[in-house]
């Protein structure tokens, strides 16, 4: 599979439990800039959008569509994008259909992330769902066994599905998926921004989807691994620091 870094596609009946057993599938869900925790406030202001399509010979085709609130080439003009649901799931629908149109970037995943950003996944397939967060689930599991790393900065997950029209069916819609998670840069073993002399972490990734059998009702789960690296330090526009407030004479 040219158009992809993954080393296979295996396909297995829903038999994933054991390899489930071993992670904990639903940590990419974990709040953290949710939930306001220290270390984890920066708002993201940049997407990395993947569009995963089946091609009629067979091949999956993936292209990444980078998307910013601003003009992509002036970091002062880029908005912060809030990890509101309702606002992703409207950049999610319009970046897939810019996708469906659009040469993009042919990436198969290997690709390097200098952003604190949201990496989205949306597969324009109805017959291809990602696995949800739920019942020992996930749709995506991070793979040490080929030595990447642990997920340790990846969280603030939110599951989509999305409502498109169906190109083989004009007039009717079809429902895709998407999953969406924060990346925020953290090294390895700490809560800080990802730098030092080599500041770059690779990460193996394991993305679950349930697929529809033309031979009947029964599914597959098909796993496709593609890799991921962080390049520290973020290249990101900063947060103005506050001033400290003024000192009481009278205290």
């Amino acid at each position: 599979m040219n158009l992809v870094t993954a080393d296979i596609v295996k396909l297995i009946a829903d038999s994933e439990q054991g390899f489930l057993d071993v992670v904990d599938p639903g940590k990419i869900y974990k709040h953290k800039l949710k939930d306001g925790l220290a270390n984890f406030l920066y708002v993201p202001r940049y997407v990395y959008f993947y569009y995963l399509r089946i091609e009629s010979n067979g091949k999956l085709n993936i292209t990444k569509h980078d998307w910013v609130d601003g003009d992509i080439n002036n970091k002062k003009t880029w908005k912060k994008i809030p990890p509101d649901k309702n606002k992703l799931e409207s950049i999610i629908r319009s970046r897939a259909t810019f996708a469906r149109s659009a040469q993009g970037l042919e990436t198969g995943f290997g690709h390097t992330w200098q952003h604190k950003s949201y990496i989205v996944i949306f597969v324009d397939e109805s017959s291809w769902q990602l696995h949800k967060n739920g019942a020992n689930k996930a749709p995506v599991i991070f793979n040490t066994s080929k030595g990447g790393k642990d997920n340790h900065t990846f969280f603030d997950a939110e599951d989509f599905d999305i409502d498109m029209p169906d190109p083989e069916n004009p007039g009717h819609m079809m429902t895709c998926t998407a999953v969406s998670m924060i990346n925020h840069m953290k090294k390895e073993g700490t809560e800080k921004d990802l730098t030092g002399a080599d500041p770059k972490e690779l990460f193996h990734f394991d993305l679950f989807f349930e697929v529809e059998s033309s031979h009947g009702p029964s599914k597959m789960t098909v796993i496709i691994d593609p890799t991921g690296t962080n390049q520290g330090p973020p290249v990101d526009p900063q947060d103005p620091v506050p001033f400290p407030p003024p000192i009481d004479a009278a205290a």
